[in-house]
């Protein structure tokens, strides 16, 4: 069992890592919350029995982040009701973050290397991060459906689903897979080539939100936005 440390060890701790303090003011002992940040400036709420792990890491560097949108998780206030949302794929993703229905944040992660090692990056990335420390009350991910016979990326599409699954029935998280044909058609987005459905979901969130974003991160916002209304009696407080 790990003494109580100081914060000079604390910081040597975390340096060793490429990790500095930001914020330890709540620290009691290894399971306190603990704000840091890694050395591309991307901060991290965690707690010391958590990075001492050797497979702890930045969730935002994850697989070589290329397209960090914003750098900084909003901390979830108490009473609010957290929708994370993901366009799930085996290279990017595309995420937003709903809170009592407000886009809070969004965020493309690409992840590399082979298969095999997506997947389970993937898989830890909803494990222990996003699932134990951004804490949702529901995950709405993307359902998957064959498109002209190609079995290989389904087989694929299919395992990433399900490491998505996996994680939120471990932790107990409540979920659900949309098709794009189905929340698209709450935004009008008609039918057609794939590109022109890409460049319609990127116009209709510049128009609700006015913001650019790449098509993975606008699938996940129109997703999100989708997921919320479906679940407005969540979150929703009446004034009366």
């Amino acid at each position: 069992r790990m003494a109580r440390l100081s914060q000079e060890e604390i910081e040597n701790l975390l340096n060793e890592k490429g990790f500095k303090i930001i914020d330890i003011s709540q620290y009691k002992n290894l399971k306190s919350d603990i704000l840091i940040e890694c050395e591309k400036g991307h901060k991290i709420q965690t707690n010391l029995e958590t990075f001492r792990k050797s497979s702890f890491y930045c969730p935002s560097c994850l697989g070589n982040d290329t397209n960090n949108i914003q750098d900084t998780i909003p901390e979830k206030q108490e009473g609010v009701y957290r929708i994370i949302a993901l366009d799930q794929a085996s290279h990017k993703i595309g995420l937003s973050i709903y809170d009592d229905g407000k886009l809070v944040y969004y965020n493309l992660i690409e992840v590399i290397g082979d298969f095999e090692i997506r997947v389970c990056k993937i898989f830890k990335m909803l494990n222990e991060t996003i699932i134990p420390f951004w804490k949702p009350d529901f995950l709405s991910f993307e359902d998957i459906q064959l498109q002209n016979d190609n079995v290989s990326t389904f087989k694929m599409l299919s395992m990433v689903l399900g490491v998505c699954e996996l994680a939120a029935t471990l932790h107990g998280i409540p979920h659900t897979e949309t098709l794009n044909t189905v929340w698209q058609q709450k935004f009008n987005i008609k039918g057609g080539r794939r590109n022109q459905q890409k460049r319609e979901v990127m116009h209709k969130v510049k128009e609700i939100y006015g913001i650019d974003v790449t098509d993975d991160v606008a699938d996940a916002i129109l997703l999100g936005n989708f997921t919320a209304d479906k679940l407005k009696d969540k979150w929703f407080k009446s004034d009366f």
